[in-house]
């Protein structure tokens, strides 16, 4: 609407001036006329914007949940570092902290349970592996012992017995065989020659059990007790890996406690240090200086004040550097190509007392913003950005601003006012005053402002044109 009326103003203040000033004298005509003159023509565009800060720091709550503003700073405060700013609700947060600080009572008496556990589990397990491997020692032992000793001293023995039964046997038996003629001669009686037959057989039948008790040993006996040990052995081996395992698997469980207890004792500690320094955060206090500004200017969804609630990615408070400030301004599509980086540009703040400070463009959009139902969906602005040179106390973010941006400057030019003057596709002319007469006059133009048009053909200095 400011821009609107603006434009109305200049059209109505030009119309007055040229109906009064550049009326020729004696004409008593009506409509008004308007005279062509030499001159020059500053081209330039005006605008309406809003200032901004060009650095903006914004104050968060930094707090993980929707949390109610108690206290609120001034909007439009100056503050220093370190100033508060806000204060939110607290009883969550201390409600909080007591229940971890009770859960971390239990926590490090859950870890001391664990800890004990995990020890007497290692002692345990180390003596059930102790005995294992001493199980398995003594029958390693015992299998060498049988090897080197037992089975070879019980072969010889067995080996020595049978020798001893062979050799009686045999002397024996050559002594029966001179005995038949002792008999004879009567040196023995017949008794005693039965009696060294009978001894001979016994020799014999004692040589013939040595032998078979030796071939036994040596083919079952010797095997039997060899794999007996060989088993025993191979047993006490299993054993040992069975406890080993047994005990490996205790162990890790427990470990595996002991670990768990610790994590969920440094959990609670690390989300009770976090409760802790959320509850330091309900007194917002500012980051840096500046000027303090209510939510985030460039967006005002969010209600911030006493009593409402802000989220955690919601800015509640903005502080804008005010050491430069920038004016935001929508530039028609028709005009954006006039519009030159470093431009020089006139801005008059309405809020300080309308007083004008100098600019340059610094920043020109190259996407156009889409329309709005103010202006028309088909209407398409470029978003054109000035920064300041000077600054003032009385510039403050938010105001709002008027914006003349000038484009060039043509000397001693013939120009005509631009609403004298229609333009079509295929042409652009004027009504022209020649000889009392009304014509129409075909001109050629070049650039213009919202005064005045330069005329390149078509008409010279102090034509009259008819305004109808």
């Amino acid at each position: 609407m400011k821009k609107v009326f603006f434009i109305i103003s200049i059209i109505v203040i030009t119309v007055i001036c040229f109906q009064y000033d550049n009326k020729p004298k004696g004409t008593e005509d009506q409509r008004t006329q308007l005279i062509v003159k030499r001159g020059d023509l500053n081209i330039q565009i005006n605008a309406y914007g809003t200032l901004h800060a060009k650095n903006s720091l914004k104050v968060k709550s930094g707090l993980p949940l929707y949390v109610k503003i108690t206290h609120l700073i001034d909007e439009g405060s100056k503050v220093k570092k370190g100033d508060e700013l806000a204060r939110f609700e607290d009883t969550k947060f201390i409600s909080k902290i007591e229940e971890l600080e009770d859960k971390i009572l239990l926590n490090k008496k859950n870890l001391n349970t664990a800890k004990s556990n995990y020890q007497i589990s290692i002692s345990e397990g180390q003596d059930k592996i102790e005995k294992a491997q001493l199980e398995q020692t003594k029958a390693k032992l015992q299998l060498e012992k049988y090897i080197h000793g037992d089975q070879p001293l019980k072969e010889r023995e067995l080996k020595v017995t049978f020798d001893q039964a062979l050799v009686d046997y045999k002397r024996k038996n050559e002594r029966l065989k001179q005995l038949p003629k002792l008999l004879e001669e009567g040196f023995i009686t017949q008794v005693e020659y039965e009696t060294e037959e009978i001894e001979v057989k016994a020799a014999k039948v004692k040589s013939e059990s040595s032998e078979l008790k030796l071939k036994l040993y040596k083919k079952y006996t010797k095997v039997q007790e060899l794999s007996d040990h060989k088993n025993k052995l191979k047993n006490t081996s299993n054993g040992l890996k069975r406890v080993e395992l047994q005990v490996t698997t205790k162990n890790t469980h427990y470990k595996t406690e002991l670990e768990q207890a610790k994590r969920i004792l440094n959990k609670t500690i690390e989300n009770l240090n976090e409760n802790k320094e959320f509850l330091k955060k309900c007194v917002l206090t500012s980051p840096a200086e500046g000027l303090v500004i209510y939510g985030d200017p460039t967006r005002r969804h969010t209600v911030i004040k006493v009593n409402e609630s802000v989220g955690a990615n919601s800015t509640v408070l903005t502080l804008p550097d005010l050491s430069k400030i920038i004016v935001k301004v929508n530039i028609h599509e028709s005009n954006i190509e006039k519009v030159k980086m470093g431009q020089n540009c006139v801005i008059t703040v309405d809020s300080a007392n309308n007083q004008s400070f100098k600019g340059k463009v610094s920043k020109i959009a190259s996407i156009a913003n889409t329309g709005n139902w103010r202006k028309g969906e088909d209407v398409k602005e470029f978003t054109v950005t000035i920064e300041l040179e000077e600054q003032s106390p009385k510039v403050r973010p938010g105001s709002s601003a008027r914006v003349v941006i000038h484009i060039d400057k043509l000397n001693n030019i013939i120009m005509a006012p631009t609403y004298a003057i229609t333009k079509t596709k295929k042409e652009s002319y004027c009504t022209l005053l020649k000889n009392g007469k009304e014509i129409k006059q075909i001109i050629t133009t070049g650039k213009s402002n919202i005064s005045y048009t330069e005329i390149t053909s078509g008409l010279k200095e102090s034509d009259i044109l008819i305004l109808k």
